[in-house]
């Protein structure tokens, strides 16, 4: 799976567990369930919740609300805000802009998407609304789509995203789900984005565990060989990473390591400290060790 959205397996298996506490289902959310995750993430528009759940959800019933959505397309339907690859990106986007399901978008399909599922929806304000007209008619353009009602297929849409850097900013200008989190950072991946924002918007109950979860990975990431324990080496590039010069990164690992090593207990105690006060800080620690690297 994690391959199939191109983002690491570290933190994807990271999200499944935040999936899992708060479904009642290990493998699946109700509409309920996936509208709270939502909301802790930033998405607060009932509708917009209701939108993303219909596209993804599955069941027998029509009635949307008794259906079901399976982690594995919630995943799915997270790159829309920004989670995996260019492809997945695009398709995700692609599908929520396609109302009628025809497998093509046209100018006004991408536009009303872009206003209407926008935080402030309807309140947008103008001149908001004439930098979107602008940017879908330079992105229906940069397709090679010059009349206004030739419509655009999915496969063109997506191949185009990928390959075109020019269809790639448009459309990433155009995407509202973005301006749903309270700090996107751009330098950071999109499925690193939602994990930073789990954290800072959820109550004290759901930080502990996301910070708990994190600092487990990285310490069970860095302790490769299994025995516990993390050497001078392994924990080095944590120290420099967070600010210390080179010489003090040095007598610190010495001293805390010794000879056996430091306990792997012992760098969760330290790191969920630092992940507790400093998200960001503790992010660029996981990047530094290639967490975010897909496969």
């Amino acid at each position: 799976m994690a391959r199939e959205i191109d983002v690491s397996l570290v933190q994807l298996t990271t999200l499944y567990k935040a999936f899992k506490r708060h479904a009642f289902s290990d493998e699946q959310f109700s509409a309920e369930e996936w509208g709270a995750l939502l909301t802790l993430i930033g998405v607060q528009r009932s509708d917009v919740k209701e939108r993303i759940f219909a596209v993804w959800s599955k069941g027998r019933s029509k009635v949307v609300e008794k259906r079901f959505l399976k982690f594995r397309d919630a995943a799915v339907a997270l790159c829309a805000l920004g989670v995996g690859g260019r492809s997945k990106q695009a398709q995700a986007v692609f599908k929520l802009c396609d109302f009628n399901d025809d497998r093509s978008v046209s100018r006004s399909e991408l536009l009303g998407f872009a206003q209407e599922q926008h935080p402030l929806g309807k309140h947008l304000p103008r001149k908001d609304k004439s930098a979107l007209f602008v940017h879908v008619g330079k992105l229906f353009e940069a397709l090679g789509v010059m009349s206004s009602k030739e419509e655009v297929t999915m496969p063109r849409f997506i191949d185009s995203a990928v390959e075109d850097d020019a269809v790639w900013e448009h459309l990433h200008a155009i995407n509202p789900y973005r301006h749903y989190f309270s700090d996107w950072d751009d330098s950071a991946s999109g499925i690193q984005n939602v994990l930073n924002a789990l954290l800072l918007m959820a109550d004290s109950k759901e930080q502990r565990a996301t910070v708990k979860d994190r600092v487990m990975a990285l310490a069970a990431f860095i302790d490769d060989s299994g025995d516990g324990l993390i050497d001078e080496d392994e924990i080095l590039t944590a120290l420099l990473t967070i600010g210390y010069q080179p010489d003090e990164a040095d007598d610190i690992a010495a001293q805390s390591c010794g000879e056996d090593g430091m306990r792997v207990e012992d760098f969760i105690q330290i790191f969920t400290t630092i992940a507790e006060g400093d998200i960001k800080k503790f992010a660029r620690v996981e990047e530094a060790y290639g967490m975010n690297k897909t496969n």
